[in-house]
Protein backbone atom coordinates (compact mmCIF):
# COMPACT_ATOMS: atom_id res chain seq x y z
CA UNK A 1 0.00 0.00 0.00
CA UNK A 2 2.75 2.27 0.53
CA UNK A 3 3.99 2.26 -2.99
CA UNK A 4 0.04 4.00 -3.91
CA UNK A 5 0.83 6.51 -1.73
CA UNK A 6 3.96 6.94 -2.87
CA UNK A 7 2.83 7.24 -6.34
CA UNK A 8 0.54 9.78 -5.67
CA UNK A 9 3.22 12.15 -3.74
CA UNK A 10 3.32 10.93 0.05
CA UNK A 11 5.97 10.43 2.14
CA UNK A 12 5.00 7.64 4.37
CA UNK A 13 7.00 7.20 7.40
CA UNK A 14 5.88 4.23 10.05
CA UNK A 15 6.70 4.45 13.29
CA UNK A 16 6.03 0.90 15.47
CA UNK A 17 6.32 -0.44 18.90
CA UNK A 18 7.50 2.20 20.68
CA UNK A 19 8.36 2.40 24.58
CA UNK A 20 7.82 4.94 26.91
CA UNK A 21 11.17 6.66 26.74
CA UNK A 22 11.30 6.24 22.98
CA UNK A 23 7.78 8.30 23.42
CA UNK A 24 9.36 11.16 24.88
CA UNK A 25 11.35 12.05 21.62
CA UNK A 26 8.62 11.31 19.38
CA UNK A 27 6.34 14.85 19.94
CA UNK A 28 8.86 16.97 17.91
CA UNK A 29 9.09 14.09 14.90
CA UNK A 30 5.45 13.88 14.29
CA UNK A 31 5.11 18.27 14.94
CA UNK A 32 8.13 18.43 12.42
CA UNK A 33 6.52 16.11 9.84
CA UNK A 34 2.84 17.38 9.86
CA UNK A 35 4.04 21.19 10.07
CA UNK A 36 6.08 20.43 6.73
CA UNK A 37 3.23 19.37 4.85
CA UNK A 38 0.34 20.76 2.82
CA UNK A 39 -1.59 17.08 3.37
CA UNK A 40 -1.22 14.96 6.25
CA UNK A 41 -3.11 11.71 6.97
CA UNK A 42 -2.40 10.53 10.26
CA UNK A 43 -3.41 6.75 11.65
CA UNK A 44 -2.68 5.93 14.84
CA UNK A 45 -3.50 2.40 16.23
CA UNK A 46 -2.95 0.06 19.41
CA UNK A 47 -4.46 0.22 22.83
CA UNK A 48 -6.31 3.37 23.04
CA UNK A 49 -6.89 4.39 26.54
CA UNK A 50 -8.87 7.37 27.72
CA UNK A 51 -9.63 9.53 30.86
CA UNK A 52 -12.42 12.01 31.39
CA UNK A 53 -10.27 14.81 29.50
CA UNK A 54 -7.93 12.89 27.15
CA UNK A 55 -7.23 9.65 25.35
CA UNK A 56 -3.96 8.12 24.83
CA UNK A 57 -2.14 5.74 22.72
CA UNK A 58 -0.54 3.71 24.84
CA UNK A 59 3.11 2.77 24.26
CA UNK A 60 3.83 -1.04 23.95
CA UNK A 61 5.74 -1.47 27.14
CA UNK A 62 2.82 0.69 29.24
CA UNK A 63 2.96 -1.06 32.60
CA UNK A 64 -0.29 1.03 34.22
CA UNK A 65 -3.32 1.91 32.24
CA UNK A 66 -4.71 4.46 34.70
CA UNK A 67 -5.24 8.25 35.37
CA UNK A 68 -3.10 8.51 37.50
CA UNK A 69 -0.12 7.12 35.45
CA UNK A 70 -1.08 7.92 32.11
CA UNK A 71 1.08 10.06 30.76
CA UNK A 72 4.11 8.06 31.44
CA UNK A 73 2.61 5.68 29.65
CA UNK A 74 1.01 6.97 26.08
CA UNK A 75 1.73 9.98 23.52
CA UNK A 76 -1.37 12.14 23.81
CA UNK A 77 -3.78 11.61 20.72
CA UNK A 78 -4.96 15.60 21.54
CA UNK A 79 -1.46 16.72 20.71
CA UNK A 80 -1.91 15.19 17.39
CA UNK A 81 -5.66 16.69 16.91
CA UNK A 82 -3.98 20.25 18.01
CA UNK A 83 -1.69 19.94 15.17
CA UNK A 84 -3.79 18.57 12.63
CA UNK A 85 -5.89 21.38 13.09
CA UNK A 86 -3.15 23.96 12.05
CA UNK A 87 -4.19 21.95 8.76
CA UNK A 88 -8.22 22.62 8.38
CA UNK A 89 -9.09 20.87 5.37
CA UNK A 90 -5.84 19.33 4.04
CA UNK A 91 -5.31 16.83 6.95
CA UNK A 92 -7.28 13.22 8.38
CA UNK A 93 -6.82 11.54 11.41
CA UNK A 94 -7.55 7.65 11.99
CA UNK A 95 -7.54 6.10 14.88
CA UNK A 96 -8.01 2.38 15.42
CA UNK A 97 -8.04 0.81 18.82
CA UNK A 98 -6.71 -2.95 18.79
CA UNK A 99 -9.19 -3.80 22.26
CA UNK A 100 -6.71 -6.02 23.04
CA UNK A 101 -3.27 -6.13 24.71
CA UNK A 102 -1.48 -3.14 25.36
CA UNK A 103 1.49 -4.40 23.43
CA UNK A 104 0.58 -2.70 19.84
CA UNK A 105 1.49 0.88 18.86
CA UNK A 106 1.44 1.72 15.65
CA UNK A 107 1.95 5.47 13.89
CA UNK A 108 1.40 5.93 10.17
CA UNK A 109 2.11 9.65 8.75
CA UNK A 110 1.37 10.46 5.38
CA UNK A 111 2.21 13.50 4.24
CA UNK A 112 2.74 15.47 1.12
CA UNK A 113 4.78 18.42 0.45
Amino acid sequence: MNSEFEAAGFKVRTIRNMSRNAISQLAPIIRSEIEGADRVLVYMGGHVFSTGRDSYLMASDAVKADPFHIGANGLPISMVIDLLGEKAGAAVLLIGDSGKTIRVFSIVLLFRR
